[in-house]
C-alpha cells in the first residue's frame, strides 16, 4: 500500500511539473525530476488522450505546444538508454559471436543458388508426345 501512495504523489508531483515544460528534450533534461517522474509525464503526453483532433500523429501537451509522436517515444527511448546497466564483457563477446555466425549464415544463402533453380524447361507430359505406330507384321 505505501507503495501506492508514493507513487500516486510521485505522479501528482510529475503532474505539477510538467505544466511548464514544453518539449520532451526539457523533461529529459529537468534536473528536479526522477526517471520514474520523467517516465510519466513522456506517457501522458503519448496517450491518445492528448491526440490532436484530425492529426493523431500529434499531441497537445498541458502547456499547449504541439509535439509529434515521435518525438515523445523518441524521448521515452532515450531516457530507457540512459537507465539501462551497461551490457557486461561476456554478454557482449556473446552477443557479437552470435550476430557474425548468424551474418555469415546469411552471406553463404546468399551465395547458394536455391534449390530446384535450373535453366532447363519442364518435361513434356507423356500425352503431349506424338505415337509411332508400326504396321503389324
Amino acid at each position: 500500500m505505501p507503495d501506492l501512495i508514493e507513487r500516486d504523489l510521485s505522479l501528482r508531483a510529475a503532474d505539477a511539473a510538467h505544466a511548464a515544460l514544453m518539449y520532451p528534450d526539457d523533461v529529459l533534461a529537468a534536473q528536479d525530476l526522477t526517471t520514474s517522474q520523467k517516465r510519466a509525464i513522456l506517457a501522458s503526453w503519448a496517450s491518445d488522450d492528448r491526440a490532436v483532433i484530425g492529426d493523431p500523429t500529434r499531441r497537445q501537451l498541458p502547456s499547449g505546444a504541439v509535439v509529434r509522436l515521435r518525438e515523445i517515444t523518441r524521448a521515452l527511448t532515450a531516457l530507457d538508454r540512459l537507465t539501462r546497466p551497461a551490457p557486461s564483457e561476456e554478454w557482449r563477446a556473446a552477443r557479437w559471436s552470435s550476430d557474425r555466425r548468424r551474418r555469415i549464415a546469411r552471406w553463404i544463402a546468399r551465395r547458394a543458388p536455391p534449390p530446384g533453380d535450373d535453366d532447363e524447361p519442364p518435361p513434356a507430359p507423356a500425352a503431349a508426345l506424338p505415337l509411332r505406330l508400326e504396321p503389324a507384321g
